[in-house]
């Protein structure tokens, strides 16, 4: 019975569940592949295609998704047996991650493997009732099922959750953690450490944002960012909600609309690109309510505020008022009873009884909801940024970002803050502040402007301007300049592929790389041949950004050029396009399947490359043919060596510090020092140590660790920034993100 309680609640736990439920409409989530772990003793001997040049980017997964960096399925993380901090930015899909495992473990679904027996218990910390805490921990967990007036026994409940605590048997999903901010978390840290020790085994998956990783050391999770959705992903989503629409459409008398898929992947490839799926999926809805304002996405949140408030005098005058309270006491809710203490410029139009008296409407409509006590918020953390970014001075907005970094509500009104009347002289403010964070200075903040920004800004050029400037200066770390890009290139602004061209001129490897990502990310198809070229340069890593670029055109042109340069280019080139070619399912696997015949022995070597990215039943039979009767022992032996990786791809997937005092390189590394590993602190200063004075590949592995822990990084910020200098492109990504959790954690990081 509880099961089923739970599945119907989750089913009902989206944004539009007013049209249907959860599973109809799911994308199965999941996690982004950090890059892999590095030993020293026995280092990876074929990574993927974009495994340097598009970098782990935790905070901004819309690269990675638009490239198709690797990714493992959620449930394949938590067979893992892991308690995983799942982190993303707020429409990401942690909610819908959650919600789809709960559904997913309380039917059983075999392929969660022994995870389907666990009892899962769902659980957003605003429901958490903390008053019988500590004395009755199980009552806590069961508050939120008083409030949704179940039928469920709550004795019998309480029974069952003990019964399972006691034997080990609990999946906690806790959700809403990532809006708590940090000065009011420690409550909630406090009573899941006091629930783990009292009842020990039991497995916990906790949505975090971000900016705010505090609860990693006290809750002991292992970091995992979730992957924003790539094309075949949203074109998926798009095929289901159209099936799901036509069906509500009979229930609801909703505009029926009959999209076919060639019509949406045109749709998803020219709007989609760089959405999270929040984003996504009110693209979607306008698409088919027939109520789009507009190609921005501020235009989509009008659509959708429109819609659920259809009919509802002074809404969004309301919602304004309601989200300008919020942002002033900097809590995610606001007591129903006591609403007021408005900043009287949010209200100039709208009295606050007014605003009180269309708070249960709100509520009904599923624009707001309400919780214990009487407290109220917004569904959703980007609907409440986008009204209370509207009566905000963005001056004032970059101030309170400054004061309380680690809120994610505060990146988000940030985000949607400045108008179309601001001082271009503002920008110039952004940029000069916080200009001694070595992370994110305010280059990288006003980058998220671009996504909301139409042509007729009028700071818009000045932000162009100063953007440029940041992305060409070769000063710059390359994880901070291809953030920057990657803002800079889904924004849809008309007009730059003129820098993604200008640095594609450039004599820097690094500029032209990044110049390459951008024009695959914008389809600067009339500048193929320039792209094409660079399939011929010395560097393999802008052979892999020409490959990747040209492969995103998906037109005959760009085969045609990705042909030449797998039949003329370098041994180690044509490798590259041919690991390119296995991501086109027609025409590239078609080029591959050829190429396994063509005289050229290089060729052929290529072609394995390229069919053992694609496993499957022919082309591993391909490479199993070429292993034994190939006329070259080169190709033979890669055929071999293929086929005795192809299953092996356990660098994919997240695994624990077990032992680091056996670490085998960290064992070398102190014998090279003459120190011994005594206990496991000596064992981390050994690992701080090798992180400023150990060799090329012992820093990179020093860097894997801290990146699981970083908390036990806290001494090493100095270190770690000098070590954003260094060209390799590896260190630089792991430096870089190891900072950013620095960040996260409340240090502050400074040159």
């Amino acid at each position: 019975m509880y099961r089923q309680e739970l599945f119907q609640l989750t089913q009902a736990n989206h944004l539009a569940s007013d049209l249907f439920p959860l599973s109809e409409i799911t994308i199965i989530p999941k996690i982004q592949v950090q890059t892999p772990d590095y030993d020293p003793e026995n280092p990876i001997s074929h990574l993927p295609l974009t495994n340097e040049i598009i970098p782990y980017l935790p905070e901004l997964p819309s690269l990675a998704a638009f490239y198709n960096s690797p990714t493992i399925r959620v449930d394949e993380a938590i067979e893992l047996g892991l308690n995983i901090g799942l982190i993303g930015r707020s429409g990401s899909g942690k909610t819908h991650t959650l919600n789809w495992l709960a559904v997913e473990i309380s039917q059983r679904n075999p392929q969660l493997g022994s995870f389907s027996e666990r009892l899962p218990i769902y659980l957003n910390v605003s429901n958490l009732d903390l008053k019988n805490y500590p004395s009755d921990k199980v009552r806590s967990l069961t508050q939120m099922w008083d409030d949704n007036q179940t039928i469920l026994n709550i004795k019998e409940l309480q029974g069952l959750f003990k019964k399972n605590l006691i034997a080990r048997n609990v999946i906690f999903l806790i959700d809403g953690l990532d809006e708590v901010p940090n000065d009011q978390i420690e409550k909630y840290l406090k009573f899941i450490q006091d629930l783990r020790s009292e009842y020990p085994g039991n497995k916990f998956l906790v949505s975090l944002s971000p900016f705010d990783l505090s609860a990693l050391e006290p809750l002991n999770l292992y970091p995992l960012s979730l992957a924003y959705w790539n094309v075949e992903d949203q074109v998926n989503f798009s095929v289901k909600w159209n099936t799901a629409w036509k069906k509500a459409s009979k229930l609801h008398s909703a505009k029926d609309m009959d999209t076919p898929e060639f019509i949406t992947r045109k749709l998803f490839l020219e709007s989609g690109k760089g959405l999270s799926p929040f984003e996504m999926t009110l693209k979607l809805w306008g698409l088919y309510a027939g109520d789009i304002f507009g190609e921005n996405l501020c235009n989509d949140f009008d659509s959708y505020i429109g819609r659920q408030t259809h009919k509802l005098k002074n809404a969004p005058l309301a919602l304004e008022a309601i989200a300008a309270q919020i942002y002033q006491q900097q809590k995610p809710l606001i007591n129903e009873k006591v609403f007021g203490g408005l900043n009287k410029s949010a209200i100039d139009e709208i009295s606050q009884r007014a605003v009180r008296n269309l708070i249960p409407a709100l509520i009904n409509r599923g624009v707001l909801h309400k919780i214990l006590n009487n407290q109220i918020g917004f569904v959703h953390s980007n609907i409440f940024a986008y009204f209370a970014a509207k009566n905000q001075n963005p001056s004032d907005v970059l101030k309170m970002l400054d004061q309380n970094f680690q809120w994610e509500p505060n990146h988000l009104i940030h985000q949607f803050s400045p108008k179309s009347n601001v001082d271009p002289e503002f920008i110039d403010q952004c940029f000069r502040s916080n200009k001694t964070i070595t992370t994110r200075p305010g280059s990288l903040l006003a980058s998220h402007w671009l996504k909301i920004s139409p042509d007729d800004k009028k700071w818009l050029p000045r932000l162009l301007q100063l953007i440029a400037v940041e992305i060409q200066n070769t000063q710059l770390p390359y994880s901070l300049r291809i953030r920057i890009l990657s803002q800079l290139a889904f924004s849809g602004i008309n007009g730059i592929r003129h820098l993604f061209r200008k640095l594609i001129q450039s004599s820097e490897s690094n500029n032209i790389i990044l110049g390459l990502i951008g024009a695959g990310i914008v389809g600067d198809i009339k500048n193929i041949d320039q792209i094409a070229e660079h399939l011929f340069h010395e560097n393999p890593l802008v052979n892999q950004a020409a490959s990747l670029a040209l492969s995103n055109f998906n037109t005959k042109e760009s085969i045609e050029k990705l042909l030449e340069g797998f039949l003329h280019a370098s041994d180690s080139a044509k490798i590259i396009v041919a690991e390119t070619l296995a991501l086109d399912d027609n025409t590239g696997h078609e080029i591959l399947r050829d190429g396994a015949e063509i005289e050229d022995p290089a060729v052929r070597r290529a072609s394995v490359f390229g069919l053992s990215r694609i496993r499957k039943e022919w082309s591993m039979e391909l490479i199993e043919d070429l292993s034994q009767n190939d006329r070259e022992w080169l190709v033979r032996i890669a055929a071999a060596d293929a086929l005795s990786l192809s299953s092996q791809e356990k660098w994919k997937y997240p695994t624990a510090i077990v032992n680091l005092k056996k670490t085998s390189w960290l064992v070398n590394f102190a014998a090279e020092n003459g120190v011994g590993i005594g206990n496991e602190q000596s064992a981390w200063d050994l690992v701080e140590t090798a992180v400023s004075k150990g060799n090329q590949q012992q820093k990179l592995a020093a860097l894997n660790l801290f990146g699981k822990v970083p908390y036990k990084a806290f001494n090493l910020s100095i270190e770690i920034i000098r070590l954003l200098n260094e060209n390799d492109l590896m260190i630089n990504e792991r430096a870089y993100n190891l900072l950013l959790s620095l960040q996260s954690l409340g240090i502050s990081i400074k040159h």
